[in-house]
């Protein structure tokens, strides 16, 4: 295998930008992406294989082990997100929150505060905005004629020129050779083989088979009542929470409402003078840099 060329590929389109040789147009590159291509199944054959050869060497015993640790994992997986697991937790929780937020004091008061502040920025900055403008042009002309008052050069100008220089003695670039090469690898690379291998090898292990799917049935039998009064726990706990902030956020959005509007008309107000006198400065210095040019 030539997974040091392929990583050294990766790793290095990865801390910079990397062109897209044409591995399958251009004859010269076509032949190292085939090259990549099988030797990753080849790869793959080989950990399938390994994984297959694992799965037939297991015994009795261990199949007794992996089936009660697998059979008790998935009778808690189908207990905890089944209908009685954390659906119904989460239900019961989400009606006792939203009770409990809707009427939390804090609620209006929290909301009025916080909607005065963002009514008060937000109108300062539409203010600003709205000022900035007019101040601007008027301050544009103002340092224009201040500025085209000091002129007393002549335009010059400069000239500039460029170069460019390539040379290509036709043969492949040795990092598209690689990339065409990596990315044979990666389109046929399956990481998945020894795992897909393993289990072919245990589905066709007779001693092996036999003593899981007895383990397997009783302790999904187990599994499942600890999924439910687990999955009930978790679901209340995040529909608590979840109904809490709604309910919450009935009250808080509406006295954030209410405070935001006057807020708002306060700033927009305070944010004029603002803005005209920092477009008024803005443009000063535009005009009077663009009138002192000298080369109008």
């Amino acid at each position: 295998m030539r997974l040091a060329w392929v990583v050294a590929v990766s790793l290095s389109c990865g801390l910079f930008a990397c062109h897209d040789p044409d591995c399958l147009g251009d004859p010269a590159l076509h032949p190292f992406y085939v090259q990549g291509r099988d030797q990753a199944a080849a790869d793959n054959q080989a950990s399938f294989e390994r994984g297959r050869q694992l799965g037939l060497a297991l015994t009795g015993p261990d199949g007794e082990r992996d089936g009660a640790a697998e059979g008790y994992q998935a009778g808690y997986d189908n207990g905890y997100h089944g209908l009685r697991g954390y659906g119904a937790g989460f239900a019961a929780g989400g009606g006792d929150g939203t009770a409990d937020g809707i009427t939390d004091p804090g609620a209006c008061a929290s909301g009025a505060s916080d909607g005065e502040l963002a009514g008060r920025s937000d109108g300062f900055a539409d203010g600003s905005d709205a000022a900035r403008g007019d101040g601007y042009d008027v301050g544009y002309a103002a340092g224009f004629a201040d500025g085209d008052a000091t002129c007393s050069a002549a335009p010059t100008t400069i000239a500039r020129t460029t170069a460019l220089a390539a040379a290509d003695d036709g043969a492949p670039d040795p990092e598209d050779v690689q990339a065409c090469y990596a990315r044979g690898v990666r389109e046929v690379a399956d990481a998945t083989a020894q795992s897909r291998g393993l289990a072919a090898g245990k589905l066709a292990n007779a001693p092996y088979q036999a003593r899981y799917q007895a383990s397997y049935a009783a302790a999904y039998a187990r599994g499942t009542p600890d999924g439910i009064t687990d999955g009930q726990a978790d679901g209340y706990d995040d529909g608590y929470d979840a109904g809490y902030a709604s309910g919450y956020a009935v009250n808080y959005d509406a006295c954030y409402q209410g405070a935001y509007a006057g807020a708002y008309d306060d700033g927009y107000r305070s944010g004029l003078d603002v803005g005209y006198a920092t477009g008024y400065d803005d443009g000063y210095a535009a005009g009077y840099d663009d009138g002192d040019d000298c080369t109008g």
